[in-house]
């Protein structure tokens, strides 16, 4: 389900621009605002309304030049667009007329993430590392507005609309109905050629690596509980829980490089547990941008054999969204 919220965000300083590359600050008569929201919602490590507290934004002034790869962020340069509605320093339009550009991503400064400060930048990205430990990762969320000038409506606000720059992955797993034997999951581990850091351009909304796997291999540990005791039921468990999704940079996997789930269980029959069994599941898919992803395995035993249906489901909720398998 869409949940949107919205931030009203009013800056309260001046600016009137000399040239494309220098500004004066001097009051003028409205500031410049943003109308901010979320276009999906962030299942992060933290609850929606507070995903973000803060992110960071770079303004571009070019009066009548279309921004560009050499536009220097002559406004602001990471500053702070705040949860509570302000930006810092203040900065006001100049008329109805000028260009100006703003990128933003959030959350600003976190972990992992390193972002260009200081003078003349130009072209603004984001370096992202992943952290291995799916607890420690974030939302990388991202929002453009180029080449605007002063709006007539709304409250002279501009529209901000935060987007996800990573995919996101969780693994559920329930039983089939009428099963004389309990599962009993005990480890969940996925592994292949993930891009653990990559570069991300503001301005064009794409990654470097565009799809392309890193040269190593890297595992991640959805869930390991050696001792665990509880069965599956038919209603899903979902691994991922409140805080344990695969937050991962857009990586293409293929038949020919696939990555691998790896899932360790037992069985548990008339008080008897058997020993611990280890299936590996290929999972070859393309990770897209914005998008989350779930792989469903349903446990069942029938002469012995034990049966997973992986399936892929995307988090983009617009209509052109289609549902992708995995056949294991």
């Amino acid at each position: 389900m869409k949940k949107s919220f919205f931030l009203s965000i009013l800056a309260v300083g001046a600016l009137v621009a000399c040239s494309k590359s220098e500004v004066v600050d001097t009051k003028f008569d409205q500031a410049i605002g943003f109308e901010t929201y979320l276009g999906r919602a962030a299942q992060t490590k933290a609850a929606v309304a507070t995903s973000f507290e803060t992110a960071g934004i770079y303004g571009f002034y070019t009066a009548g030049t279309p921004y560009g790869a050499t536009s220097v962020a002559n406004l602001w340069v990471n500053n702070p667009l705040a949860w509570a509605g302000t930006v810092t320093p203040a900065k006001y339009w100049t008329n109805a007329t000028d260009k100006y550009t703003f990128l933003a991503y959030a959350p600003k400064d976190a972990a992992g993430v390193e972002v260009p400060t200081g003078e003349n930048v130009a072209d603004p990205t984001v370096t992202y590392t992943v952290d291995v430990d799916l607890a420690k990762q974030i939302d990388l969320l991202y929002a453009q507005a180029i080449d605007v000038v002063k709006p007539t409506t709304d409250g002279g606000k501009i529209d901000m609309t935060f987007k996800h720059a990573l995919s996101r992955l969780t693994v559920k797993a329930s039983a089939a109905a009428d099963q004389a034997f309990e599962f009993r999951v005990k480890d969940i581990a996925i592994a292949g050629n993930f891009v653990t850091t990559d570069v991300f351009n503001l301005a064009a909304g794409t990654w470097a690596a565009d799809g392309a796997q890193a040269t190593t291999a890297t595992t991640y540990s959805f869930y390991s509980v050696a001792d665990n005791e509880t069965a599956l039921t038919t209603t899903a468990t979902d691994y991922a829980g409140s805080d344990n999704y695969l937050m991962m940079i857009p990586t293409t996997f293929t038949e020919t490089a696939a990555a691998t789930l790896t899932v360790q269980y037992t069985t548990f029959y008339e008080g008897t547990e058997s020993t611990v069994n280890t299936v590996e599941v290929p999972v070859t898919t393309d990770f897209e941008q914005g998008k989350a992803y779930s792989i469903n395995l349903v446990f069942s035993k029938d002469t012995d054999a034990i049966e997973f249906n992986v399936t892929v489901e995307p988090w983009d909720e617009t209509p052109e969204s289609q549902d992708e398998n995995i056949e294991a």
